[in-house]
């Protein structure tokens, strides 16, 4: 059996980054589309495990997770109004996943 996991390598901005884990390809390039640090090209890709049994991975970002964490914050009042119509922007694209 093989599970695949995808991922998107996030800029922090100070030199640090990090991969966050999707339950989809779709869900990673939309995270590298919507980053407000991004880079000069898309820094996504894949882990695929090969495995006999059942294997879980806590911290993997389902698109339910993406939609409902973005719902949350997309009327924080610190966000500008660019930010929000960024927010909607990439709410949108994730719903039509669904």
């Amino acid at each position: 059996m093989k599970t695949t996991v995808y991922y998107s390598v996030r800029n922090l901005g100070d030199g640090s980054a990090y991969p966050t884990f999707f339950e989809s390809e779709e869900l990673a390039r939309i995270d590298q589309d919507y980053l407000d640090e991004g880079w000069g090209e898309s820094c996504t890709g894949s882990l695929t495990i090969k495995h006999t049994g059942k294997i879980s991975f806590e911290g993997v970002e389902t698109l339910k997770d993406c939609i409902t964490e973005l719902e949350a914050e997309i009327n924080e009042d610190w966000f500008t109004k660019g930010e929000q119509d960024q927010m909607k922007k990439k709410l949108a694209e994730l719903k039509k996943l669904k």
